[in-house]
């Protein structure tokens, strides 16, 4: 039998997983967003592309939570998701100068 504390702390990375979950289907895909791909390997493409988004979206909040100081999971992944669309529709106009010199950072 598991000591109490280990299930307490099994239980709480459990709601992390799911709480991953959540975010990746319904706050950055979008209710109503069905996969557009017919075939087997396109739709994993499509999958792959949101996981990969996902994964740079959580690295982004890493690197401002570090910045900031403060815990990962206390920074809203919704809010992510809407600042990182709005940065893209802002720039969808640019050059590539100003693409690169802003994904540099610059």
């Amino acid at each position: 039998m598991a000591p109490a504390r280990q299930l307490a702390m099994t239980y709480h990375e459990r709601w992390e997983i799911e709480i991953g979950f959540a975010e990746l289907k319904n706050r950055l895909r979008g209710s109503g967003f069905i996969l557009r791909s017919k075939a087997p390997e396109l739709i994993c493409q499509e999958i792959y592309a949101l996981l990969t988004v996902y994964q740079a979206l959580c690295a982004l909040e890493i690197r401002a939570a570090e910045q900031a100081g403060i815990d990962p999971d206390r920074i809203s992944f919704t809010v992510t998701v809407e600042l990182a669309r709005l940065k893209v529709a802002s720039q969808a106009a640019t050059d590539a100068t100003t693409l690169d010199a802003t994904r540099r950072g610059a």
